[in-house]
Parts: structure tokens; C-alpha cells; sequence
């Protein structure tokens, strides 16, 4: 009876030492939002749209970020406006630009991209940008037929955005890496 007993506490604390090996490295973390939709962003990384699981390593820690465009936008009336952002780092992952826009009956977006202080960069004017129309979530916009900007990085690493706008809408703009 007592080696009985014995052996069971001896099973008792292997099986919890056991159990600490073989814990979960991983935890599921499910994310949703109302609307439903929005991106969810891991670390920089976009992870899917919510609802969404993720399968996070149990021993680090992350920064987590929800976007949902199209519910605040810059909006350009019937006459032709310059929206102009403030100076910015390009990032060493910007090497194109999307944007998320919806141009109406007649309107139309073009985009610049200037130094710092407003001097146009050659073959990036908005006389040199394709005119964007339609409606899109995700548009590449292009300068003289190239979307590449990644050499901009090195010469220009702090440029503005000059929206040409007319009877459209803004919601968002990203800077992304070719995949």
C-alpha cells in the first residue's frame, strides 16, 4: 500500500513536470470588430481581415493595430484643389504607393511626390502621374507608366504627397514593398 502511494505521488509530480515541457508555444487570439472587415496588423505585418485567428508565440510581445478605411475621407468638390501633406521619412519598405479612393462623375486624383520644402522631384509631378478615376480599395498609382519609388529611399529620404483632387474622395494612402 505504501509503495502504492509512493509511486503515485512520484507519477503525480513527473506528470506536472511533464506537462510544463510540452505546454503550448503558441496562443490563438481571436480578433473581430464591428463592422467586420477592417485589417488587422501584426507588427507591421497585415495578418488578414477581421474576424480572424491568430497564432501568436506565447513568449513575445506585439502591437496589434485595426484598420478600416473608408469612414473619414479628404473630399474634393467640382473645382481642382492641392491637398499637400506634411514632410515625411520614407520608409526602407516603400517602394510603391496605393491608395483607397473613390473619384466621382468627372473627378480624378494625381499625386506628386515633392522634397521637403515643396521642390518638385523630377519625374514625379503630377503632370508625370496617372490619372486615377473610378473606384478602388487598393490602387498602385503610377508616374510615366512606373510605380517603382524605391530609389526616391536614397536620394529623397523625406518627401511630402501633393493630391490634385477633383469630385473624389480620399480614405487612405500606404506605402508597400513589391511582393
Amino acid at each position: 500500500m505504501k509503495k502504492t502511494i509512493v509511486l503515485l505521488i512520484i507519477a503525480a509530480f513527473t506528470l506536472q513536470s511533464c506537462a510544463t515541457l510540452f505546454a503550448p508555444k503558441k496562443n490563438t487570439l481571436s480578433v473581430t470588430s464591428d463592422p467586420s472587415g477592417a485589417d488587422v496588423i501584426v507588427n507591421g505585418y497585415k495578418m488578414g481581415k477581421t474576424p480572424v485567428e491568430l497564432s501568436l508565440a506565447a513568449n513575445q510581445t506585439y502591437t496589434i493595430e485595426y484598420r478600416k478605411d473608408g469612414f473619414v475621407s479628404i473630399r474634393a468638390g467640382r473645382k481642382v484643389g492641392d491637398i499637400i501633406t506634411k514632410a515625411f521619412v520614407l520608409g526602407d519598405l516603400a517602394e510603391r504607393l496605393t491608395l483607397n479612393f473613390q473619384a466621382k462623375q468627372n473627378g480624378f486624383i494625381k499625386v506628386a511626390i515633392e522634397e521637403a520644402d515643396g521642390k518638385p522631384i523630377g519625374g514625379f509631378s503630377d503632370s508625370d502621374c496617372s490619372i486615377l478615376t473610378g473606384d478602388s480599395l487598393e490602387h498602385q498609382v503610377s508616374w510615366n507608366g512606373n510605380a517603382d519609388i524605391s530609389h526616391l529611399i536614397r536620394k529623397h529620404p523625406i518627401v511630402r504627397l501633393r493630391f490634385k483632387m477633383k469630385n473624389s474622395d480620399l480614405f487612405s494612402m500606404r506605402f508597400l514593398p513589391f511582393y
